[in-house]
C-alpha cells in the first residue's frame, strides 16, 4: 500500500476529523496572517508619528502615556504646563533645539479631541487643516466630513 492510499482511506472513514483539521489549518494561518497585518500597520503608524521627534517635554506621570498621549494620540493626555516654564524651550535662538511646537490637549467634544497649538504642528505632522479658526495660537480643527455630525 502506497501513502496516498492510506490518506484516502483515513479522509472517507473519518471525514469529520478531516473537516476540523481543515478549519483548524484555516484559522492558524488567518491569525498568522492577521498578525502579520497589524504588525505592519503598527511599524508604519510608530514610525510616521515619531520621525522627527527627539524630546517630549510634558508634566509629571508615566513617561509611556506621555509618549502615548503626545506622541501617538491612542492615551488619555497627561496635562498641561504652563507657558512660563517652557518660554526658554520656545526661544527659536535656543543653542540646543532646532524646533519646539507646543501642544495642548485634554479636552474633548463628542469623542473629537481639541487640540491648541501653532500652525507649525500641521506642516510637520504632515496634515493638512481641513476647516477651522485660528485665534491666538489656538487652532480648532473639524474636518469637513465630521462638521455636520457636531451640530455646532
Amino acid at each position: 500500500m502506497n501513502l496516498f492510499y492510506l490518506a484516502w482511506k483515513n479522509l472517507m472513514l473519518r471525514p469529520a476529523r478531516f473537516l476540523f483539521v481543515v478549519l483548524l489549518m484555516s484559522i492558524a494561518a488567518s491569525l498568522g496572517l492577521l498578525i502579520l497585518l497589524v504588525n505592519e500597520q503598527f511599524s508604519q503608524h510608530l514610525g510616521k508619528s515619531s520621525e522627527h521627534i527627539d524630546l517630549i517635554l510634558c508634566s509629571k506621570g508615566s513617561p509611556l502615556q506621555s509618549v502615548m498621549c503626545n506622541v501617538m494620540y491612542v492615551d488619555a493626555p497627561t496635562g498641561n504646563i504652563s507657558t512660563n516654564e517652557l518660554k526658554p524651550f520656545l526661544n527659536p535662538k535656543h543653542p540646543l533645539i532646532e524646533q519646539s511646537i507646543p501642544i495642548s490637549s485634554g479636552d474633548s467634544y463628542e469623542d473629537y479631541r481639541i487640540i491648541g497649538t501653532t500652525f507649525e504642528y500641521f506642516p510637520f505632522m504632515q496634515l493638512k487643516i481641513g476647516e477651522g479658526v485660528f485665534l491666538k495660537m489656538i487652532l480648532m480643527q473639524c474636518l469637513v466630513q465630521k462638521w455636520p455630525k457636531l451640530n455646532i
